[in-house]
């Protein structure tokens, strides 16, 4: 058998190949971040970039973009009317206060975790999309 040419001994280890560029993934975990690179968020309480404290509450299910609306399924906490949240994804990016909240089609003042809930939205939200309440 022979590799690029030469002739591999019995006696000699296969070394794997690792001349490709760290962003192929052949970073190891310990590895330190590389420079400019971004880190992604600590799931729980952040703070906003108008420096605000911020908790996830739960996660964009659907998007309906014909009634500017999303279904989010709460993972914990509550939310209520007048509320302000942060909605957070990789196309999204905003706040707003909750003025519609919505539980099996009627309107409600608050839901709990482990309810999935129907929000008004004023921009577009994808599914997965983190929704966080500002405090």
């Amino acid at each position: 058998m022979t590799r690029e040419g030469a002739h591999l001994d019995a006696r000699q280890p296969i070394v794997p190949h690792t001349d490709y560029p760290l962003e192929m993934g052949n970073r190891s975990k310990s590895d330190p971040p590389e420079a400019g690179s971004r880190a992604k968020p600590v799931h729980g309480s952040t703070q906003s970039a108008a420096g605000l404290q911020s908790a996830l509450v739960g996660s964009v299910t659907h998007y309906f973009p014909r009634r500017s609306a999303a279904t989010v399924h709460l993972h914990r906490g509550t939310l209520s009317l007048g509320d302000r949240i942060h909605v957070c994804g990789h196309t999204s990016d905003f706040t707003q206060e909750i003025e519609s909240l919505q539980l099996d089609g009627s309107s409600v003042p608050r839901a709990h975790a482990g309810q999935t809930v129907g929000l008004g939205l004023e921009r577009p939200a994808r599914k997965n999309d983190r929704v966080y309440l500002l405090s």
